[in-house]
């Protein structure tokens, strides 16, 4: 075909000395946001959004560091770390998306800014894919988390974003498009480009926010079996006066997992609510050849997101409430008014102003929602531990509870089981429960207080 029949075919097309046949003919559609006062409330609404995005997102880090700082074991689970780590990315890729509004230049700056954009948004999805994976690995499987596997959630999800972004910088694919109006891939509408696109970004987001999405209903399904175990349970019981402590420490230890779980599936969820639009925006622009104003303003508005929904499904976190409410009950004890710590007037005088103008009040930690996210990292961990029978057993953590187990029903998430307790069976409704052989003896081991350390660690 001629060049004076592909400009008649494709008037907008850069590249008319290429056949329509070629992989590298760039018909040149137009997808250009139309108007310039659009485009000017483009320019505000992703300045002011992405501003918030990275308050919030810096906001979690400083949170999770002077927790951290105060005491370590109030942060020591998997998720948070995990947390930390995509909060870091939101605050790193709002700032991007801001220089990412004002570069609209050919050259290596528009490159970079494609590549810094197309890494951080691929390295978020991953991220958010370890978390919903130690979610399942945990909660759903019931497997314990490894070291190593912490580790690898790090250095994969980092590893995969650079070898999946990489590529397309190296090769040259990333930089101005006019006829798309930012800089991403360059000849957006090629048939190369768009291999580039689904081979280093599409494809990778996309099942990554779906898996994300399949755990967290898998998560709400598993909840609310159990839900209904448990209620199919207490209808057999005609008070609760009929329960042991032993039981109703088991069920609050239930419902404290329960909430845990709900709440960080929440951490799940946030990429397909912020990137679901950009990806679907990204399809119609490629086989459709147009732009969807409608969809593109949502999807404007949602990606500049995830930082504010993270900061948002963090303030739920239990393992958050029960921290500070520790860090609370801690310093009333040292530096109140009627403090436990010896020291001179001139001493800690920063830490008592704060207690008694920010913190008055008498109010405890809960013995049992509380401890599970203050875990000592000096305790042994072998599960070959027990304590001197003469040795009072330690409450600062509530465990499962440990003696003979058998099964009962097993037609749920949750297992029911029966205990025996001063000669009596009592049931007891707990998913995380290890069955144990009759003849062992009939008394708590340190190794269960262990376990549910592990568990909740691990979340």
């Amino acid at each position: 075909m001629s060049t004076q029949n592909v400009t008649a075919l494709y008037p907008n097309t850069p590249t008319p000395d290429l056949s329509p046949d070629s992989w590298d003919f760039d018909p040149g559609y137009n997808l250009l946001l139309p108007g310039d006062e659009a485009n000017k409330i483009f320019t505000i609404v992703n300045l002011c959004v992405n501003s918030i995005g990275m308050f919030c997102a810096v906001m979690v880090c400083i949170i999770l560091l002077l927790v951290r700082l105060y005491d370590k074991t109030l942060v020591d689970r998997v998720s948070l770390r995990l947390t930390a780590a995509v909060s870091t990315v939101d605050a790193v890729k709002s700032a991007a998306y801001i220089i990412f509004t004002f570069v609209a230049t050919p050259g290596a700056a528009c490159g970079a800014t494609a590549w810094l954009i197309l890494f951080l948004t691929n390295l978020y999805t991953f991220l958010s894919v370890a978390i919903a994976f130690n979610l399942q690995w945990l909660f759903l499987l019931r497997k314990r988390v490894h070291p190593w596997l912490e580790i690898s959630y790090f250095a994969v999800s980092v590893l995969l974003a650079l070898a999946t972004t990489v590529p397309p910088w190296a090769a040259g694919r990333l930089g101005l498009d006019e006829n798309y109006g930012v800089c991403w891939y360059i000849a957006y509408s090629s048939k190369k480009t768009i291999l580039w696109e689904w081979l280093t970004f599409l494809s990778w987001n996309m099942m990554g926010t779906l898996y994300c999405f399949f755990v967290v209903v898998a998560v709400i399904f598993k909840l609310r079996k159990s839900t209904i175990a448990v209620k199919t349970y207490n209808s057999h019981t005609t008070s609760s006066k009929d329960l042991t402590s032993a039981q109703l420490r088991a069920r609050r230890t239930q419902r404290t997992m329960n909430k845990l779980v709900l709440r960080i599936s929440l951490y799940a969820l946030i990429p397909i609510v912020t990137q679901l639009g950009w990806y679907i925006s990204e399809c119609i622009m490629q086989f459709q050849h147009y732009l969807n104003v409608g969809l593109d303003w949502y999807l404007i508005v949602t990606t500049d997101l995830p930082g504010v929904l993270n900061f948002v499904a963090f303030c739920m976190d239990p393992a958050l409430a029960n921290a500070l409410r520790h860090i609370k009950e801690d310093m009333l004890e040292k530096y109140g008014e009627q403090g436990s710590l010896q020291s001179t007037p001139s001493e800690h005088r920063f830490a008592r102003w704060i207690t008694k103008h920010f913190l008055s009040g008498t109010k405890k930690v809960d013995d049992v929602t509380s401890p599970f996210y203050r875990m000592s990292s000096s305790q042994p961990l072998s599960k070959d531990y027990e304590p001197d029978s003469n040795s009072s057993y330690p409450d600062n953590f509530v465990a499962f509870p440990s003696a003979t187990a058998i099964p009962v029903t097993n037609d749920s998430q949750s297992t029911m089981i029966q205990i025996s307790e001063a000669g009596q069976n009592v049931s007891y409704e707990m998913g995380q429960l290890q069955t144990h052989s009759k003849n062992k003896p009939n008394r708590r081991k340190y190794s269960e207080d262990e376990e549910t350390k592990r568990v909740f660690r691990g979340l």
